[in-house]
């Protein structure tokens, strides 16, 4: 929906209080609890969770000669949050909006979990747990087992820390306390890499993740800028 189909524009989402500006431009931002968005009346906002998030769609918008499309997914999850996505995971939710009429909010979030991540729930029947926008799936087997079977199956570089003491995960502000393993390829393309971990999860605005067991750990889909996402 449109803002200017609005009759009313909402306030809040969840903890976030939600904050219209005058201007045109496809920058959100987050302060504390606040967010302020543009009073485009040409916005696509959307709820999501009943009222509690939101995903909104800025398009065409001018900024330095350049036509850009922006969207941004914020509300509340434990606290307030605001991150940008890439414009292609609008496509995906406004099809599933007149072809699964009434889940596209459920499309729309599992085409934020890793390919990796479903795949493996698949496999071994297990449901991933989530902090933010890092993913987590239990794995039925022990690092060392991980490692011996990376091995054999020739998926290069292996790295397992032991000691980790809250290391960044893909360069995010989540971090882990305990085991952390890294499976790269032959050729050191982080881009490629495993990584598995077991032990704390933290991240600001986020309750302690506890991982008693090896879980492959991924980052969620279609984020604008990855490593600035929580």
């Amino acid at each position: 929906m449109k803002l200017f189909e609005m009759s009313e524009l909402p306030r809040t989402a969840g903890k976030a209080i939600l904050k219209f500006g005058t201007e045109k431009r496809v920058h959100l931002e987050r302060d504390g609890k606040e967010i302020i968005l543009p009073g485009d009346p040409e916005m696509d906002f959307f709820p999501l969770m009943g009222g509690q998030q939101f995903l909104v769609r800025i398009m065409n918008s001018i900024i330095d000669h350049y036509s850009r499309t922006a969207v941004w997914f914020g509300g509340t999850d434990e606290e307030p949050f605001l991150v940008q996505l890439q414009p292609q995971v609008f496509e995906a939710f406004s099809k599933s909006a007149s072809k699964q009429r009434g889940k596209q909010e459920e499309v729309f979030k599992e085409s934020l979990k890793p390919t990796t991540i479903k795949a493996l729930e698949t496999a071994f029947g297990v449901r991933a747990l989530r902090q933010g926008d890092i993913f987590a799936c239990p794995l039925p087997f022990k690092i060392d087992a991980l490692q011996g079977a990376a091995l054999a199956l020739q998926m290069g570089d292996i790295t397992i820390n032991h000691d980790a003491e809250k290391a960044s995960l893909f360069g995010t502000r989540h971090s882990i306390t305990g085991t952390l393993g890294t499976f790269g390829t032959h050729r050191g393309n982080r881009d490629s890499s495993t990584v598995v971990g077991v032990g704390i999860l933290r991240a600001p605005d986020h309750q302690p993740l506890e991982l008693k067991t090896p879980h492959i750990l991924a980052q969620a889909e279609y984020l604008y800028e990855p490593t600035k996402a929580d």
